[in-house]
């Protein structure tokens, strides 16, 4: 019975410690609606063309470098940028609130960076050739995944692929604790 215990002691402080990493590090819900024809939506002034970034790419499961929960609303790819600055805006999208851009450095999703970008559109964009967001390791080639979102909500019908935050595990891990009060109470 002890040996129960101890196995029960040791799954909780494993489901724990994932609620605790996963606190700030958001992932974003996957809308139902997710477009993943965004790019259409899309500007390059650099050099380059756009694709689709399809609802189950993996990257979309990757942590949220911003505070908040988060809804996808759809994602693209701009690659062949030939300047030393790939350039642009994202123009259109009902609803989104941020263009976030996949830092390849870290694996997370970081707010992009319009630091010498254009001066237009409701997104604008600069991605640094050989930068951390630049996912071609060419030199003299830029390319970077983009994501735009919302602020999650529940009435929003987000679900699917992306995940969410894993905090709602700390309090279904009090529950293994359970049994091991039961086996206190008895001794």
């Amino acid at each position: 019975m002890k040996r129960l215990g101890f196995i029960l002691v040791g799954l909780s402080l494993l489901v724990l410690s994932g609620a605790a990493w996963s606190a700030g590090h958001e992932v974003g819900h996957v809308s139902g609606g997710y477009d993943p024809d965004l790019g259409t939506y899309a500007t390059l002034l650099s050099e380059g063309g756009v694709s689709p970034l399809p609802a189950d790419d993996e990257k979309l499961g990757k942590p949220i470098n911003i505070e908040g929960a988060w809804e996808i609303l759809g994602g693209f790819f701009a690659s062949d940028g030939v300047d030393p600055t790939s350039i642009g805006y994202l123009d259109g999208v009902s609803g989104a609130t941020q263009l976030l851009v996949y830092n390849i450095a870290n694996e997370c999703w970081d707010t992009a960076p319009t630091e010498g970008g254009p001066a237009e559109g409701d997104f604008p964009f600069a991605i640094q050739d050989g930068g951390p967001y630049d996912a071609d390791g060419t030199a003299g080639l830029v390319a970077a995944y983009f994501i735009a979102v919302k602020p999650y909500s529940a009435e929003s019908g987000g679900g699917g692929g992306g995940g969410c935050s894993a905090a709602f595990l700390a309090p279904a891990a009090l529950f293994l604790l359970a049994p091991l009060l039961m086996l206190r109470r008895r001794g």
